[in-house]
């Protein structure tokens, strides 16, 4: 019994801690979120980042609440359940799961770590006199410590990852544009390449990520921008999202700000305008 109790908590510790993770990852970086996330069509109305990451966001609240301990170990194990669905149903294509903080695809290893959580929690949830040995108290306060420590590795994670000013438009000799043929929103971005390229003020290139190192360069969402010295090194980017795309071709036209203002409100240049896009 006491082994079974603790597969199950570490199973709810670790399951919790990632969902925090993943929830504070998306918001962080809502564009990037909706412009990676894997559903189209029908499934990406039933299954939007918006659905979903609620639905994450209500669950997180449930595990610290002092609910049912079967209850709260039910709901967690039922998520992981889906998200190992999901993986199998979509395997081989981008995942949105941390937004654009942690770039990564649906995989065989995806499948069997979410369906390993969903079994360790659920096998509690499964058995009531296991259950009856967990205080609401003592789950509420693995709940709460979990949820702390996906925070706080988002915090670093997002810490790390900051881009820091951009370099001068002089030192950008060039910009690619990395695609992939599974991101709907590359195809539009693709059909307006002319009016894209005649925003920057440096050659732009569209580039299908294929190579370990152009998926690499692209921090592995797409669409994604990265600039480019004369020498061929990278030299700010990846920037994930058409209008984040738009801002660095714009910076390189305007020897400008759009970068620096993106925070304060769209960034205008006497460039051409591309349509309104359906990221927005």
């Amino acid at each position: 019994m006491t082994v079974l109790i603790g597969i199950t908590m570490v199973a709810f510790a670790a399951a919790t801690a990632v969902l925090a993770l993943s929830v504070a990852a998306k918001l962080a970086d809502w564009e990037t979120t909706n412009t990676v996330w894997p559903t189209q069509g029908l499934a990406r109305r039933l299954l939007s980042p918006v659905t979903v990451t609620a639905v994450e966001m209500g669950t997180l609240a449930v595990l610290v609440a002092p609910a049912p301990v079967q209850l709260r170990l039910a709901l967690l194990g039922g998520l992981y359940a889906g998200y190992a669905a999901a993986a199998v149903a979509l395997r081989g294509r981008d995942c949105g799961c941390f937004g654009g903080l942690w770039p990564s695809r649906f995989t065989g290893r995806h499948i069997i770590a979410c369906a390993a959580a969903a079994v360790g929690v659920l096998t509690g949830a499964g058995y009531p006199p296991l259950a009856d040995q967990l205080t609401v108290q003592q789950v509420s306060g693995v709940a709460v410590a979990s949820i702390m420590v996906g925070a706080l590795v988002a915090i670093a994670l997002l810490h790390r990852r900051g881009d820091g000013p951009p370099p001068p438009p002089e030192r950008i000799a060039r910009v690619v544009v990395y695609t992939s043929r599974m991101c709907s929103f590359c195809l539009a971005l693709l059909q307006q390449r002319s009016q894209y390229q005649a925003m920057a003020g440096c050659p732009v290139e569209f580039l299908e990520a294929e190579t370990k190192l152009d998926q690499q360069r692209a921090g592995g969402a797409y669409p994604a921008g990265v600039a480019f010295d004369a020498a061929g090194e990278p030299v700010y980017g990846p920037v994930h999202g058409i209008r984040k795309i738009r801002d660095l071709l714009r910076h390189t036209a305007t020897g400008g700000t759009a970068l620096e203002s993106a925070a304060a409100g769209p960034a205008h240049s006497p460039a051409v305008e591309v349509e309104a896009d359906s990221s927005r």
